[in-house]
């Protein structure tokens, strides 16, 4: 089996078309550096769910835009 990088990877996942995830619990920093990076790579778009206020707080640290994000 071929060894692949990262870049292989993301390559092959945008081969299969942007997907919309659902991201429970998503008032966390990692999650949503995670989901921003995925939106960036153009390879997922998400719906954050949980606490919308600490989400904006969170985003809001991470000079993150929430306006293309669905919250709930």
């Amino acid at each position: 089996m071929e060894k692949m990088n990262f870049d292989d990877i993301v390559a092959k996942v945008k081969e299969c078309g942007k997907k919309t995830v659902a991201v429970s619990v998503a008032q966390d920093s990692a999650v949503l550096e995670a989901v921003h990076e995925a939106k960036r790579l153009g390879i997922a778009d998400a719906i954050l769910v949980g606490d919308e206020a600490k989400i904006r707080e969170i985003a809001a640290g991470l000079n993150m835009d929430l306006s293309d994000y669905e919250i709930i």
